[in-house]
């Protein structure tokens, strides 16, 4: 590959981790309507908020990848394995406070931040559909 082609496929990876997190918001709001239409408003805001805590996550996961990739080896897996282990723990935490305190709704927040797969996955066939266009 040339230097071009490297460029335009960085750019190119570049807006796509970009706008992973704005689908997987706007995702998260389009269910979060159908839910406040079929359902109640609470169970809306849990699925939106699951949208917004993918989202968060998915940037933050983003950035520390970035960031131990540039470090040294042995720095990085340390610090990979402290960030991940502390991401768990704050994801752990906000579904027991839901489970405590909304225990009937817990699936309406995981349907929000499932979100992120279905975003995936989506990106995935995109990307499926360009490489099959450029191969023709």
């Amino acid at each position: 590959m040339t230097d071009p082609e490297k460029d335009n496929l960085a750019r190119e990876e570049e807006r796509i981790l970009k706008r992973i997190p704005q689908e997987i918001v706007l995702l998260s709001l389009v269910l979060a309507v159908g839910t406040w239409i079929v359902f109640d408003g609470v169970s809306a805001a849990l699925v939106f908020a699951g949208g917004i805590l993918a989202a968060i996550n998915f940037i933050w996961m983003r950035q520390a990848i970035s960031r131990f990739l540039f470090s040294g080896k042995k720095k990085a897996l340390r610090s990979g394995i402290a960030v991940y282990s502390i991401r768990l723990l704050l994801i752990l935490g906000i579904f027991f406070i839901i489970i405590l305190f909304f225990s009937e709704k817990i699936l309406a927040f995981a349907a929000g931040f499932s979100t992120i797969i279905v975003v995936f996955l989506f990106e995935a066939v995109v990307g499926l559909s360009k490489l099959k266009e450029w191969k023709n």
